[in-house]
């Protein structure tokens, strides 16, 4: 997703509860996938309150098809 994202524009968005990460041992997981957004220059990382403010900023309507969701 995250190549896709570069490549094209949109949104990667990673959801995630702790939980889960610690239940099923995927802290490494985690941390790789942390590495490799770090080493994306390209991509603006922002909070889901600051996206919501540049949505409502640009008038991006929610169901924009270009949003892509990564969740664990």
């Amino acid at each position: 997703a995250l190549d896709h994202v570069v490549e094209h524009g949109g949104v990667a968005h990673l959801g995630m509860h702790s939980w889960e990460i610690d239940a099923y041992g995927q802290w490494e997981i985690l941390e790789s996938v942390f590495k490799s957004i770090a080493e994306r220059r390209s991509l603006t990382k922002i909070t889901n309150g600051g996206l919501f403010e540049l949505s409502v900023a640009q008038r991006i309507p929610a169901e924009q098809p270009s949003v892509l969701t990564i969740a664990s």
